[in-house]
């Protein structure tokens, strides 16, 4: 059973914008799980930076320390990502790169 439970607002940062939505919330009693119907259907990332964002962040990450990182896209983009989230975004992309790599080859 799924119960709606309420409205949230959401901050997607795309690029140079940030997005500001309001979506449903509902909670799955079987899954234990708050799902957001929106998110999925309009494939939206967990986190509060496009897929291209944390892609940039984690590239720059690789080449100097976090700090630096977010100062070019900050700097390029008009943005305040603090050098915590440069560090989150490239462990959790580290993350997926061990996964990748236990696969079995096909």
């Amino acid at each position: 059973m799924v119960i709606k439970t309420g409205e949230v607002y959401q901050d997607i940062f795309q690029y140079i914008w940030k997005i500001s939505f309001s979506r449903e919330k509902y909670y799955s009693k079987e899954k234990r799980q708050t799902i957001y119907p929106t998110d999925i259907a309009l494939c939206m990332p967990k986190e509060e930076y496009s897929y291209n964002l944390q892609d940039w962040i984690g590239l720059s990450a690789t080449d100097m320390d976090f700090r630096s990182s977010v100062g070019i896209i900050n700097r390029i983009f008009g943005h305040d990502i603090k050098e915590i989230q440069a560090e989150r975004i490239s462990n959790k992309l580290s993350e997926e790169v061990e996964i990748f790599y236990k696969q079995e080859p096909i």
